[in-house]
């Protein structure tokens, strides 16, 4: 898919979503590794994975969950005029798989 400039605005905006999602993934993963994963059997929480993570971390991964939010919401909300919503999801597709997504992605 060719990103054209009327679409650079809302790709820029899932570039960052997805970036956010990917360093979520990779704090996670990194915490597991120092805190363990205590959760295996219990239900994850949402944006913090963990209830046993230091604060420090929670905050970085709820700060991650919330910017992936904050930069779709405006992708979306910075499609031009006359572009159909299928475009937009076609362009969300298309940067995700580009890019890698994380989970939150």
């Amino acid at each position: 898919m060719k990103i054209t400039p009327s679409l650079q605005k809302s790709a820029e905006h899932f570039e960052k979503a997805y970036s956010a999602s990917r360093n979520w993934n990779e704090l996670i993963e990194r915490a597991i590794k120092i805190y363990g994963d205590k959760s295996k059997n219990l239900p994850h929480i949402s944006g913090i994975y963990a209830e046993h993570f230091p604060e420090e971390i929670k905050n970085s991964l709820v700060a991650y969950c919330q910017t992936v939010n904050t930069e779709l919401k405006a992708a979306y909300s910075a499609r031009p005029k006359g572009v159909h919503f299928r475009t937009m999801i076609k362009l969300k597709d298309f940067i995700k798989s580009r890019d890698g997504s994380g989970y939150y992605g």
